[in-house]
Formats: C-alpha cells, structure tokens, sequence
C-alpha cells in the first residue's frame, strides 16, 4: 500500500527543515532556561560579585581587597568585574537567587540575539544561521543562561565581531567599538578579546581602511587603561594566561577551569563542547585555504588552543568559532536555495534533533 502523495507532502511540510531548526532551537533554548530558573543556583561566582557590589554600594568605592578569600583575605586585589558588581547585589538583595537566575537566562537571550545578529552582518543564509545557532546551544548548555561573568557577557565578543564586520569604519562605527571595549574592560577580565577582533580586522578589511582600524585599534587599547585598576588590570590578565608568580601556580593546579583539557575538568570540558570546537577546528584547518577567510580561522584556532590549554575559554571558543566561521561554512553550502532538503534527510531531521537534545539534556 503506498502513501497518497498529499499526506506524503503534508507530512515533509510538517517535517520541514526550517521548522524543525527553528523549532529545535526554541526547545533547547527553552528547557535550557526552565532548568536554570528552577534548579538551585549553584555557580558562586554570582554571589561572591554580588558580595562584592554591595561592598561598593555601601563604601561607594571599588573594593581593592578580596575579603572573601580564606587564604589571603587582606591581599591588593583586581577586582575586575566591578562594573557589574552593583546589578548583581541589587539582584540578590531583591530577588535572590530566582533573580540572579533570571540575569543569566536574560543573557543567554542577549547572546543568542548577539549570534543572529552576526550572521546577519556576514550574509550567511538563514538556514546556515539556525543550525549554528542550534550547535552553540548544544555545545554550551547551561551555560549559555548562566549569570556568571564569563558565560553572561558572551554577546560583548559578538557585538564586537558584528561591529569590525563593517564595510567602514565610520565615525559611529569607531565610536561604538571604543565605547564597547571601555565598558568591557571594566566589566570582565576578558576584554583583550576586542583588541584582538579590531586587530585582526586591519589585516581582513580592505586595505583603503587599513589606517581607520589601526587607529580605531589604538582608541580601543587607549581606553583599557581607563579602569580602577590602570595597568594592573593587564598585569592580572598576563598573570591569567602566562602563570609566572605562586597565584597563578595555584589556579592551574587547584581551580577546575584553569586546567588543560586533558584532565577533563567538568563541567568546563563536557562531551558537546569539545565535539564543537573539534568540528570549529577542521572547518578552520579548511578556511586556512581561503585568502578571504584565513585571519578568521587563525582567530578561531587561536581561541581553540587557549580553550586546550585552559577549559574555562572552550564555550567561548566554540561560540566565536562558530561566529567567525558560518560565512566560510555556508560557502562551502554551495547554492542550494534555502531550506530545501531531500525527502529522506528531511524526514531523518528531526529524530536526529530529538536524539541529540535528550542526549544533552539527560542528568550528568
């Protein structure tokens, strides 16, 4: 007995892809934030910051001591997420850990804004941006609707790439980036990541704007000085990712997420996150091949290896490198018109999404 070929067709209209892509990532993004608002915040980052802003609230200055230390509480310390301090304390003291919860998931919303919007400054096809947005979620999990600083201020990196992907660096343009990296460098250690993006784009963009993005380059390192801190703030970034001095031994040896990759340090390393930045390596081993591409890729690798070498930077990896990468991937797509696919692969689609989403989402 064969299948009426109008129920066939109603059944891949049902099954198309961009139903199940969009329908994939409203699911896994959902139970992604209904996990984090309903299970015990459990990160302590949130409320030692929190702490810490109403520290700054009540002495109206930026703690330079870390009190809450139980080996050197009376230490100098860089305190470089103060600029986030006082929404965090306000947060707790009104809502505590549900509101806490709540600025993540509203984050992870922003970074998920940040992706799309990405795609949508390089031309990558809405197809190409669905099912990358869809590996991020699955690549990053819980932590994508995390209040932690790391996780939270993950669109600061997009918006930064969104921005350098222009044709010009306009006045506005220029502004804008000077204006992003002043308030990163004061709101998370990982602001060398903007000098990084607006560097490289003086050897990716035309090279008529060569001198506009040098200069926009020295705007943007100029005002990462403009912090409580001045030049210890870039001191401690060295410390971070250099070593050198008995603080640093110490993070590498006892705190899960500075350590390699190797020693599996979960949650930080977890199967999906590597299978991405695997799958962000040999797809920036291919771009390598490609002129046009070649400075992302670098950029890629460059973020994959600090992910390798320690496990708190691989959910960044695997998002930027994902970012940087769709245009390269949605190229080697070919000109297939969106969202067509066979009947077969159609019809495998969405099983296939169903089956990796439990996988990700089963009790670890």
């Amino acid at each position: 007995m064969t299948t009426p070929r109008w129920s066939r067709a109603l059944l891949l209209d049902a099954f198309s892809e961009r139903r199940v892509a969009v329908g994939a990532n409203v699911a896994l993004l959902s139970v992604l934030s209904l996990r984090a608002l309903r299970e015990p915040l459990g990160d302590p980052d949130a409320w030692w910051i929190a702490a810490a802003g109403r520290e700054l609230l009540t002495g109206r200055h930026v703690p330079d001591v870390n009190r809450w230390s139980s080996a050197h509480p009376n230490d100098p310390w860089v305190f470089h997420e103060w600029l986030l301090s006082p929404l965090y304390a306000l947060a707790a003291r009104t809502g505590g850990s549900a509101l806490l919860a709540l600025l993540g998931v509203g984050a992870g919303l922003g970074t998920v804004a940040a992706l799309l919007l990405a795609h949508r400054r390089a031309g990558v096809r809405d197809d190409t941006a669905a099912w990358t947005l869809f590996a991020a979620l699955l690549a990053l999990q819980s932590s994508v609707v995390s209040p932690r600083p790391g996780y939270a201020l993950l669109s600061l990196p997009l918006l930064a790439l969104t921005l350098t992907r222009a044709r010009s660096f306009r006045p506005g343009v220029i502004a804008a980036l000077v204006a992003l990296t002043a308030a990163w460098s004061n709101a998370h250690g990982s602001f060398p990541l903007a000098l990084l993006l607006v560097g490289a784009s003086v050897f990716s963009g035309p090279r008529s704007e060569a001198p506009r993005r040098a200069l926009t380059l020295a705007l943007c390192a100029l005002v990462t000085l403009v912090n409580p801190f001045g030049a210890d703030l870039h001191r401690l970034v060295l410390r971070y990712l250099l070593g050198g001095d008995p603080m640093a031994a110490v993070l590498r040896a006892e705190v899960l997420e500075f350590q390699p990759v190797w020693r599996w340090p979960a949650p930080f390393a977890n199967p999906w996150v590597l299978l991405a930045n695997v799958g962000v390596t040999a797809l920036a081993l291919h771009a390598l091949r490609d002129r046009a591409r070649r400075v992302d890729a670098l950029l890629a690798l460059l973020l994959v290896a600090l992910g390798v070498m320690q496990a708190r930077h691989l959910a960044l990896a695997a998002l930027m490198g994902l970012a940087l990468l769709a245009p390269h991937l949605d190229a080697l797509r070919g000109d297939r018109p969106r969202w067509v696919l066979p009947a077969t692969p159609r019809l495998l689609a969405l099983p296939a999404v169903l089956g990796a989403l439990l996988a990700a989402l089963s009790p670890r």
